[in-house]
């Protein structure tokens, strides 16, 4: 009988941790999907506005266009996470 106790709790632990990674993936594939969603609807405007601000801000002549688009993807990386856990914590969830 101990087996089949012992069986039963690994079974729903590995079961509860399989849901755990599922609801992981999940919320990782909404988040990416909203960063590059917002950062598809950047303008070409803003973005050579938010480069000449880092660059002024910087005091910098030149700054490498790969640079500002590494910066600009990972401040769309955060505001997603950001607006996926808040939308959670609304949710209660």
């Amino acid at each position: 009988m101990r087996t089949d106790i012992g069986a039963y709790i690994h079974n729903s632990s590995y079961n509860g941790l399989m849901r755990s990674y599922d609801k992981q993936d999940e919320q990782e594939s909404k988040v990416n999907q909203l960063s590059q969603k917002l950062y598809s609807e950047l303008t070409d405007d803003s973005y050579h506005e938010i480069e000449s601000l880092i660059r002024t801000s910087l005091g910098w002549d030149l700054i490498d266009p790969d640079h500002v688009q590494d910066a600009i993807k990972s401040i769309c990386d955060k505001e997603a996470q950001y607006r996926i856990k808040t939308e959670c914590n609304l949710r209660g969830k």
